[in-house]
């Protein structure tokens, strides 16, 4: 899959740039934290997490996520050892881009 992959440890921060050609007024930014794609597109699954949310048509809005281990309190939660998939919407899901994978190496 096209994802752009990066190793993390709690504690570290993922910037994410907003769409600003976004056609929802608030854009959200969901996590996943299976790799199973007959579910990973589902924004509605009790499973997908909402990390963040950014205001449409803001020029290089930026927002600032923090990924920690489960049981911590951040943006992002990840099982020691196990993985998240961060993406906007379900079209970026569909599609396979603007999509990243954090994998919780401590």
């Amino acid at each position: 899959c096209p994802f752009r992959t990066y190793n993390v440890t709690s504690g570290r921060r993922v910037v994410i740039t907003c769409s600003l050609r976004d056609s929802r007024v608030l854009q959200r930014i969901y996590y996943w934290n299976q790799l199973d794609a007959a579910y990973l597109c589902d924004t509605f699954s009790k499973d997908t997490k909402i990390a963040g949310s950014c205001i449409t048509g803001v020029r290089k809005q930026e927002l600032v996520l923090v990924v920690c281990s489960e049981g911590l309190d951040c943006d992002i939660k990840i099982k020691k050892g196990g993985l998240a998939i961060v993406y906007s919407d379900v079209m970026s899901c569909y599609h396979q881009v603007n999509m990243l994978r954090l994998n919780m190496i401590e």
